[in-house]
C-alpha cells in the first residue's frame, strides 16, 4: 500500500517509477538488517565451530556465528548479535569457542562479560578478545600486529592506496601543489598512527581482563551447564 501510494504521487512517468522501485528496494535491504550487529574474535579453537552455530551470552541465546575464516593467528569467528542483545552487550565482553559434549554435541560460542553499563556498547565490526587463560598483553608487539591485521585491515588498505596516489601525483604537479600533497601525506600518516594508538589502547584494556574472564567462563559453565544445555537444544531446534 505504501509503495503504491508513492508510485501514484509520481504519476505514470516510467523512468520515475523505475527510480522509485530501485530506491524502495534499497530501503528494504537497508532496514532488513537494521538493529543486528556483527563483531568478531580470533581463536585457535575456531575451526571446530561452524557458521550458524549458536552464540550464547550467559544463559541467553543472543545470535549466531556468521562466518569462520582462517587467519595467521587461528580462526576469525564473526558473530551476528540479534537486535535485542545488540543494545545490551557492552564493551569488555569476551568470546570463546566451547567444545563440551556434556553441554552440546556441536561447538558453540560463549560470550562472558559485557555487563558493565558504565562502558559503551560493543561497536559494530569490533574485535573482542578471546576469553582464554593466558594474558595476550604479555605478547607485546606481536599481539599489536595481530590486532592491526585483523581489526584495521580495510582501513590500512584504503590509506595505503591513498598514500600511493598522493606519492604518484607528487611527480606531476607544481611546487605549490607538491607542498599541499606533502601535507596531505603527513596528515594521513598521522591519522593512522593516532587512530591505531587509540584503538589499541582500548583493545588492550579488554585484553588485560582476559585471564579473569576465562576463569569466569570456566566457573560459569561448571555451575550452569544443565541450564545452558537446555538453551542450546532450543536454539538448535529453532535453526533446523
Amino acid at each position: 500500500m505504501i509503495f503504491e501510494a508513492v508510485l501514484s504521487t509520481l504519476g505514470k512517468d516510467e523512468s520515475m517509477n523505475k527510480v522509485a522501485t530501485i530506491a524502495f528496494a534499497a530501503a528494504m535491504l537497508l532496514f532488513a538488517g537494521c538493529g543486528e550487529k556483527k563483531c568478531f574474535f580470533v581463536s585457535q579453537d575456531g575451526k571446530s565451530v561452524q557458521p550458524g552455530a549458536p552464540v550464547v551470552w550467559y544463559d541467553a541465546y543472543v545470535g549466531k556465528v556468521d562466518a569462520v575464516e582462517s587467519v595467521e593467528a587461528g580462526s576469525k569467528v564473526t558473530i551476528r548479535l540479534d537486535k535485542k542483545y545488540a543494545e545490551e552487550i557492552h564493551d569488555g565482553v569476551a568470546g570463546r569457542v566451547v567444545n563440551d559434549p556434556d553441554i552440546s554435541q556441536k561447538s558453540f560460542v560463549l560470550l562472558v562479560g559485557g555487563r558493565d553499563k558504565e562502558r559503551p556498547l560493543v561497536s559494530a565490526g569490533a574485535q573482542i578478545p578471546e576469553s582464554k587463560p593466558t594474558n595476550v598483553v604479555s605478547e607485546g608487539f606481536s599481539a599489536f600486529v595481530d590486532w592491526l591485521r585483523n581489526s584495521r585491515a580495510d582501513e590500512l588498505k584504503i590509506v595505503g592506496v591513498a598514500l600511493l596516489i598522493l606519492f604518484v601525483l607528487l611527480k606531476f604537479v607544481s611546487k605549490m601543489l607538491k607542498f599541499v600533497l606533502f601535507v596531505g601525506i603527513l596528515g594521513a600518516i598521522a591519522y593512522v598512527c593516532v587512530s591505531a594508538s587509540v584503538g589499541w589502547d582500548s583493545y588492550k584494556e579488554q585484553l588485560s581482563s582476559a585471564q579473569k574472564t576465562a576463569q569466569e567462563a570456566k566457573a560459569w559453565l561448571q555451575q550452569h551447564g544443565e541450564k545452558l544445555h537446555a538453551v542450546l537444544e532450543t536454539a538448535l531446534e529453532a535453526s533446523d
